[in-house]
């Protein structure tokens, strides 16, 4: 799959609105030429269009493009929910050896509601938690100002937070991340025809380099606590 990304059309939004809603092994084998051409070709082109820019951030990130881009195939072995298919993709840049869920990625995801891009962690961990809190109480200031920076260009924080303060004594705009579960930031757009063209990417690409300082931030906290 070397082709160029030139863009999503709607026939992508409408396999995923149908698998979602079908989602069966019979109709996605007579549907599988749809996901192909429609869905898995545009977004290994653009996880390899953007992974040059990664790798300005982040050269360590695994460069495998299959391991960045989803699988339409569930894993139902653990879960109640036994649908076989994904109503959404997305591409996530990791170090090679570790899973998404363990690792601090650049991401972005499309599904019939609309398109998302960010980073972070997609499950909550303590140790690295922790790694990240010692980062923000040794450097407030510079932490704060990178976080105001993403927040003024339309990312929002997520992460569940503790219901009651753990950090009494800090500031309260360093309490507020210091008492998360979970961190990331997130950007998500329903407007689906912005992911149709060529042009697209280059958004992508300013907006990974906006997000690399705070990446960085947080990355290099995490791999502090690994070598210690």
């Amino acid at each position: 799959m070397n082709s160029e990304f030139t863009g999503f059309t709607r026939h992508t939004f409408d396999f995923l609105f149908e698998v979602g809603l079908i989602n069966t092994c019979e109709w996605f084998e007579q549907n599988r030429k749809r996901y192909e051409t429609h869905v898995k070709r545009p977004l290994y082109a653009l996880a390899a269009r953007l992974l040059p820019t990664v790798l300005e951030a982040d050269p360590a990130v695994n460069r495998r493009i299959a391991s960045c881009v989803s699988r339409i195939r569930r894993d139902t072995r653990y879960t109640k929910d036994k649908r076989p298919y994904r109503s959404n993709a997305w591409i996530a840049y990791r170090h090679p050896q570790k899973s998404v869920s363990e690792s601090w990625s650049f991401y972005f995801e499309i599904s019939p509601e609309g398109y998302g891009y960010g980073m972070g962690m997609f499950s909550g961990d303590a140790a690295r938690m922790n790694a990240i809190r010692k980062a923000i109480k040794a450097e407030p200031s510079h932490f704060l100002a990178l976080a105001a920076e993403l927040e003024a260009n339309g990312f929002s924080v997520y992460g569940d937070s503790y219901k009651r303060n753990r950090y009494p004594d800090a500031d309260e705009a360093v309490a507020r991340f210091l008492n998360l579960k979970g961190l990331g930031w997130s950007f998500f757009s329903d407007a689906l025809t912005e992911t149709m063209t060529e042009s697209f990417a280059d958004v992508l690409e300013n907006r990974i380099r906006l997000m690399t300082p705070m990446y960085r931030f947080i990355q290099n906290a995490l791999l502090i606590a690994e070598d210690s």
